[in-house]
């Protein structure tokens, strides 16, 4: 998983291994329950997953109280914890409730809409959506190819390389050498998507 933007996307059972032996040292809380919760949820262990995410549940709940005393500032972390939590649990659905598929996509998509353009937790709600299904899931691509454009504008041009190279489909048709110019974005009759 990516600990920050410039580190590979967590895609093969390796990655998940190594989150796992690195977890067996870090320090309890709610982001080694967030962590283990991730790992569950990849192996399919979903009643072992829930029961992580209330207990990170918990433990940002207490978080959250000792750091709202100290200032709202403080507590954005742990708010977007507790959101990834949330995006968990609907990862969950996703994955075991066929018939949820469609309207969590479309959640996904205006909660997307309305987060904060950071780069980095772009990224990490990719990556929970990930869990569920592949990015080139057409309904999301274009919440991919917005995180790329972000990343390319911060200066993360190989995070944003490596973005497109997950949402871009491994067949590409064939291009045949008379194609039309290139003329207003347009090129053999199809709008280029950036």
């Amino acid at each position: 998983m990516v600990r920050h933007a410039s580190m590979e996307v967590a895609d093969n059972q390796n990655d998940f291994d190594a989150m796992g032996d690195y977890l067996a040292f870090h320090p309890k809380g709610t982001s080694k329950s967030i962590y283990k919760a991730i790992i569950d949820v990849q192996s399919g262990e979903y009643p072992s997953a829930y029961h992580h995410i209330q207990k990170a549940q918990a433990l940002a709940h207490d978080e959250l109280q000792n750091q709202l005393a100290i200032g709202p500032q403080v507590a954005l972390k742990t708010l977007a914890k507790t959101e990834c939590l949330v995006e968990l649990n609907e990862v969950i659905q996703y994955k075991s409730q066929p018939e949820m598929r469609d309207h969590i996509l479309s959640v996904w998509r205006a909660r997307f809409k309305r987060s904060h353009d950071d780069p980095n937790s772009w990224l990490k709600r990719l990556q929970v959506w990930a869990l569920a299904c592949d990015p080139t899931t057409p309904a999301l691509q274009h919440c991919y190819l917005d995180c790329a454009k972000l990343c390319e504008s911060n200066g993360m041009h190989e995070v944003a390389k490596r973005i497109l190279d997950r949402v871009t489909p491994a067949n590409h048709p064939p291009v045949s050498r008379k194609a039309s110019p290139l003329r207003s974005g347009m090129r053999d009759g199809l709008t280029l998507g950036m």
